[in-house]
């Protein structure tokens, strides 16, 4: 089947096409409102990433079913959201470790901008012994941010409508 394939073409261009919009209108804003400049926050790569991740993960789910758009019932269904999520968090976590900016590192240079805020995302390192947004902290969120993404993708494509009897 070509499915795997092309989800995982699909999604990549479609992740960093969103990826890039979404950067330069967040860019565009931050700077018109607030004068931050260009903060240092992700955008295509990050979403060409995801999104090849999300469509190989659906892909596999999925290759079995036949005809027309992959929408699983039941167990199916629970399987191509966790492989969804499985797959996309290990492309957050590569991400992170390759030092992409996902949604929390992305927070974290915009904050950095307005140096009399109480926000501190450094804190969440604490747990992994770290004194701020270190490596290993960037990679378990990276990992927790893409298993989100890829659980709601996968469970956003999935879902079916409740037919209603008094229609």
């Amino acid at each position: 089947s070509r499915r795997v394939p092309a989800l995982a073409l699909f999604g990549s261009l479609g992740g960093g096409l969103v990826g890039v919009v979404a950067h330069r209108a967040a860019v565009s804003l931050l700077d018109a409102l607030f004068g931050l400049g260009r903060p240092a926050i992700g955008g295509g790569f990050e979403g060409l990433c995801l999104g090849a991740a999300a469509g190989v993960g659906f892909g596999l789910a999925t290759r079995r079913l036949e005809g027309g758009v992959a929408a699983p019932r039941g167990r199916s269904r629970l399987r191509a959201v966790a492989a969804t999520a499985i797959a996309s968090a290990l492309a957050g976590g590569l991400v992170a470790a390759a030092g992409g900016r996902l949604g929390s590192v992305s927070l974290d240079a915009i904050v950095a901008g307005f140096p009399s805020t109480r926000v501190e995302l450094g804190r969440l390192g604490r747990p992994l012994g770290e004194p701020g947004l270190g490596p290993r902290t960037r990679v378990a969120l990276g990992l927790g941010e893409g298993l989100l993404f890829g659980a709601g993708l996968a469970a956003g494509l999935t879902r079916r409508p409740r037919r209603r009897d008094d229609d």
